[in-house]
């Protein structure tokens, strides 16, 4: 998708690789902000996880210096994957499932037939 998006940008070659990886770059660390706060954890904790986002040379210096790379986008999408489910509710039981009990050492728990 990087090499696409590189050849539809106005500029020249080089300088569309380095906008996507700069943005790239840009757009996980907000998502990395986001992500620990889909989870639970406080602003300044996020914060922090942003912050050891930028201080990591693989994620930010690295696809920097050698821009020409996929890996920006793909941290992106990885990221905003995790943050998604993250945000799921969890799955509830449907109501024609039987409770579960245990009598014996054996478990009562039977699924429901697939047939209707």
């Amino acid at each position: 998708m990087t090499p696409l998006l590189a050849k539809i940008l106005p500029f020249d070659i080089q300088t569309n690789f380095l906008v996507l990886a700069f943005a790239g770059g840009w757009l996980t660390a907000v998502a990395v902000y986001y992500m620990p706060k889909a989870f639970g954890f406080s602003k300044a904790l996020a914060a922090i996880g942003m912050l050891l986002f930028f201080s990591m040379y693989w994620t930010i210096g690295y696809v920097l210096h050698d821009f020409a790379l996929s890996e920006p986008l793909m941290f992106l999408a990885i990221t905003l994957t995790i943050h998604a489910a993250a945000r799921q509710r969890t799955l509830r039981r449907p109501a024609r499932w039987p409770r579960c009990s245990a009598k014996g050492g054996r478990s009562l728990c039977r699924p429901p037939p697939l047939h209707p």
